[in-house]
This record gives structure tokens, sequence and C-alpha cells, in this order.
């Protein structure tokens, strides 16, 4: 992992294809996957080797998070309505 300071002060990690992987408990193919399908952003290719930074993992779980987060339960009389008693 290489770690880089830009103007703002934020550290940020450059990660290889694995270490993306084992940060989101996912397969290799799995990520191939969620980049084929514009889920995450692919990436970037340095010599033979792609990075990502540790800020796109966040964001993407940041957005993965948010519907889950922002949840809210649904009213009684909408959960009942489509059950009827016989």
């Amino acid at each position: 992992m290489n770690t880089e300071t830009f103007e703002s002060n934020v550290a940020v990690t450059r990660l290889k294809k694995a270490d993306v992987c084992a940060e989101l408990g996912i397969s290799q193919r799995t990520l191939d996957n969620l980049v084929q399908r514009n889920e995450f952003p692919p990436g970037v290719r340095i010599g033979k080797w792609s990075y990502w930074s540790s800020k796109a993992i966040e964001n993407f779980r940041e957005r993965a998070f948010s519907m889950q987060e922002n949840w809210t339960p649904m009213q009684a009389s909408m959960q009942t309505r489509g059950t009827r008693r016989r």
C-alpha cells in the first residue's frame, strides 16, 4: 500500500486489487463484475498494476449503505393491506 498526501492534507492510500477485495470482503471476480456494471470505479493503471484510492472505497461504502441508513418502516396499514382474513 502506498500513501500520498494531496493539497487537502488528507492521506489517501493506493490499494491493489487484492487489497481492495480484502477490504470489502469480496472476490476479485466480484470486483471485476462491479466495475463492469459501473457500480464501482475502475482502477487506475500504473505500470502492470491497477490501483484504487482508499477514498473510492469509502465512497462505495457510503453509497452502498445510504439506502439502509435512510430506511424507514412502512406504516402498519400498508403492511397488512394485501392480506385478508377469511
